[in-house]
């Protein structure tokens, strides 16, 4: 029997996912790796409107990506997610941290994007795993990187491979891949809504949140996060895990 995926993390901070999204932890053998809910980013912060670990799509998307799993799990391989849904803010906090940090041209070349299509819950960015194995494939260059290895072209063997098989099938079921960013997939879906639900519970709800002023400046510094508060008592999702 290989070994199961990591357990998600999910904690008594997660808000419910918006109506008509899906929590993907309910996706069979999916593996998460949070990225912007900790400080394992480009912009070394936990970003705005995740204030606790989660990651869900659009109930269509989710579905195709459910499918695509399936796919993979025929071939021994796996999903890892590295982001999914992302809140509108968290969109501007990734702009503003170019602009003080002096990287625009991280926006200008659209690998960072004023209005994110993650923020529609039609977007994700996922790499491979060996479900056999129970580890991470190489995928030529890490979530994230700016160094230039995030170029879907910009991979030697095997990383070039798997970029290719991830590709396919993502592809294969309605997705659409991004040429500077190896991991980046958008489902061709209808109309686009542009959402800003956080994921921590302790986070202003959607409507209420304004950036910090000088938000864009170089002397602007982090002021800290909320204190993190309990969500009311519900029902857990259910998590569907490997019976063979």
């Amino acid at each position: 029997m290989p070994p199961p995926p990591p357990e998600w993390p999910h904690s008594a901070l997660l808000n419910p996912a918006p109506e008509g999204f899906v929590d993907l932890s309910t996706i069979e053998d999916l593996w998460f790796t949070p990225g912007y809910s900790t400080r394992a980013n480009p912009t070394g912060e936990r970003l705005p409107g995740y204030g606790a670990p989660g990651a869900w799509l659009r109930a269509d998307a989710a579905a195709a990506l459910a499918a695509v799993q399936a796919d993979l799990r025929s071939e021994g391989l796996g999903l890892v997610v590295y982001d999914a849904y992302q809140p509108a803010r968290a969109s501007e906090g990734l702009v503003a941290w170019a602009i003080r940090s002096d990287r625009e041209e991280l926006v200008h070349e659209g690998f960072i994007a004023r209005k994110s299509l993650h923020s529609t819950g039609t977007a994700v960015d996922v790499g491979l795993v060996d479900l056999d194995l129970g580890v991470a494939v190489d995928m030529g260059g890490p979530w994230g990187a700016t160094d230039g290895s995030n170029a879907f072209k910009n991979a030697e063997w095997p990383g070039a491979y798997n970029r290719e098989v991830l590709r396919y099938f993502m592809r294969s079921h309605g997705f659409r891949g991004s040429g500077n960013r190896w991991w980046h997939f958008q489902l061709k879906a209808g109309e686009l809504v542009h959402h800003d639900h956080p994921y921590g519970c302790q986070e202003k709800p959607a409507g209420s949140w304004s950036a910090p002023q000088g938000w864009h400046r170089s002397t602007w510094r982090h002021p800290g996060h909320a204190v993190p508060r309990r969500c009311p008592a519900r029902a857990e999702p259910q998590r569907r895990t490997q019976t063979k």
